[in-house]
């Protein structure tokens, strides 16, 4: 069994592959996802952003998702 430790790395590697690969097919005013929508503002705003922000704010974005349950079913 991983620990918590290894699955927090293995987390941050994942998000770090999809926001390289985002980056490295970026296109202005083609926003294809949340991570794309964040380059964009990344971009606009180099000031206030480092990769340790990206990382988390996408872990968090990722992280916190809940599914609400209906009688129809799920709802996400």
């Amino acid at each position: 069994m991983k620990t918590f430790l290894e699955c927090e790395e293995y987390t941050r590697a994942y998000t770090n592959s999809q926001i390289e690969e985002h980056k490295s097919t970026y296109c202005e005013g083609e926003i294809r996802d949340f991570i794309d929508l964040y380059i964009k503002y990344e971009r606009e705003n180099r000031e206030y952003y480092t990769r340790e922000h990206s990382e988390n704010v996408l872990l968090s974005h990722y992280s916190n998702k809940k599914v609400h349950y209906t009688d129809e079913g799920p709802i996400r």
